[in-house]
């Protein structure tokens, strides 16, 4: 934890291990040690790190396991706004099927773009950044910031790159008939992991503003430490950032917190410039 943790230059160490130490007493065996890994995890005070015993059960909440909202309006929408929804991998999305809906949607005369982030709890990133990247923009978008190391998120000619290398691409990248759009983003409280990191990447673009409920919370990254019983640390280690490395934590507030069923209506007001 002192070598890794996220937070560990605001930890004061010393009396770090004196609590944990303290709350071990006179253990004998691993289990006995739970109630100090328990205030360690606490400590560390990332509210995302967490352990899993070799027997099951875990100490810590995942993340993830407090996101809540109430269920999203469908959005009604003037044909001079255009609509993309990026869904959490897994639910049968791809940077291709988002780019093809990026695609169908683009029109001329556009005010705008909505990019709906509603209930995305996460997942895969990269196809995210390769699919919505022809709204978000070329160049890089983001950061992702160690303790003793940074590395940028970016989107070229349909690719997201890390340090050159790319981890998601779609076959013929799309190219917006008006680029560089206004673009309203929309979250929740559901909105959680990669689907947060998304959300801090639209940050700092121009001609960007976001609209609804603050996200869950749990979107830094997580490195886990297999333990010699069998058991694994799953621990905060990284943070996201921004394109002008501002990092985030906890929940991202949107620029206008809006409730449903409010919240695309005044996406859209804002997008026609009211």
């Amino acid at each position: 934890m002192e070598a890794n943790a996220i937070n560990l230059s605001t930890i004061e160490w010393a009396s770090f291990r004196a609590q944990a130490i303290g709350a071990a007493g006179d253990a004998q065996a691993i289990r006995d040690l739970y109630p100090a890994i328990e205030i360690a995890l606490r400590l560390l005070d990332d509210r995302e790190s967490y352990y899993q015993p070799s027997n099951g059960g875990l100490i810590g909440l995942p993340p993830g396991g407090d996101c809540h909202a109430v269920a999203p309006s469908t959005p009604a929408l003037p044909d001079s706004i255009g609509y993309v929804k990026i869904d959490a991998s897994g639910a049968g999305q791809t940077g291709e099927s988002i780019q093809r809906a990026i695609r169908t949607a683009d029109r001329e005369g556009l005010v705008g773009w909505i990019v709906d982030l509603r209930g995305n709890g996460g997942g895969n990133m990269w196809p995210m950044i390769a699919g919505v990247g022809p709204v978000m923009g070329e160049g890089i978008i983001g950061w992702i910031v160690y303790n003793n190391r940074e590395y940028e998120r970016e989107y070229r000619a349909g690719a997201a790159l890390s340090l050159g290398e790319a981890f998601a691409r779609v076959d013929q990248p799309y190219t917006l008939m008006s680029p560089s759009p206004r673009v309203a983003v929309l979250t929740d409280g559901l909105v959680n992991s990669a689907g947060e990191a998304m959300a801090v990447w639209f940050r700092r673009r121009p001609a960007t503003r976001s609209f609804g409920t603050p996200t869950c919370g749990h979107h830094h990254l997580q490195q886990d430490f297999r333990l010699s019983d069998g058991a694994t640390l799953y621990m905060t280690t990284a943070q996201n950032a921004d394109r002008t490395k501002t990092k985030y934590k906890g929940p991202i507030i949107p620029d206008e917190v809006v409730t449903e069923p409010a919240v695309v209506p005044r996406a859209i007001a804002w997008l026609q410039g009211r």
